[in-house]
């Protein structure tokens, strides 16, 4: 519940701004939120890392025992092989499904740049992977054991999907599964994460291309 807690707190400032000083409301205020929500979401995300790396000293987990160990060629292999099959399925069979059952759900996030979208992800994949797939999983396991770890990271993850529709929202939780299932296997993050990110940024990147 931090991580969603934490990115609501960096929209605040920004959300008293507009609906105080500006008087926007309603669907004007969304309008007007969207084009700089990716830099507050980033500012979000960097303190999700930095308070997960904390908790995570505490509790004596450096970032190699969370999974950010030494990247190999075979991490960056799997990663890419499995971000380019996870797009290929999201691109033909589940945003289509996502947008016919939630049509504000847009995977291009037409509203900012190309650039925007990919410095929020460089910030935003490693901040949940280490708190879902790193420190959560860890604790997680020592009491719930793996399918337990696996099931409850999942779940919470999809509270940081946009939107509170349900469509969105059993996306996200396969996304989580799935990505728990490559930490698994891998003992690493660098896979999961090389694999989140091109899923992440893939709609936005062929957009740009013309594809």
């Amino acid at each position: 519940l931090g991580a969603p807690f934490v990115l609501g707190l960096t929209f605040l400032p920004l959300v008293i701004y507009l609906v105080r000083v500006q008087g926007l409301g309603g669907e004007a205020l969304l309008h007007a939120i969207e084009p700089v929500a990716p830099y507050s979401a980033a500012l979000g995300f960097a303190g999700i890392f930095a308070g997960t790396r904390w908790l995570a000293r505490k509790d004596g987990l450096s970032l190699a025992a969370l999974g950010w160990g030494p990247i190999s060629p075979i991490e960056v292999g799997i990663g890419a092989i499995s971000g380019a099959v996870l797009g290929a399925l999201n691109h033909y069979w589940l945003y289509p499904w996502v947008i016919s059952a939630q049509p504000s759900f847009d995977p291009m996030v037409r509203q900012v740049s190309l650039w925007t979208v990919l410095g929020l992800f460089l910030v935003a994949v490693p901040s949940e992977d280490t708190l879902y797939r790193g420190y959560a999983f860890e604790v997680l396991q020592r009491r719930w054991g793996t399918l337990g770890a696996l099931l409850i990271t999942s779940v919470f993850y999809t509270l940081l999907a946009p939107g509170r529709e349900w469509p969105i929202k059993l996306w996200a939780l396969y996304f989580g599964l799935v990505l728990g299932c490559l930490r698994l296997w891998r003992r690493s993050l660098w896979a999961p994460a090389i694999a989140h990110f091109l899923v992440s940024l893939g709609p936005k990147a062929l957009r740009a291309l013309g594809c």
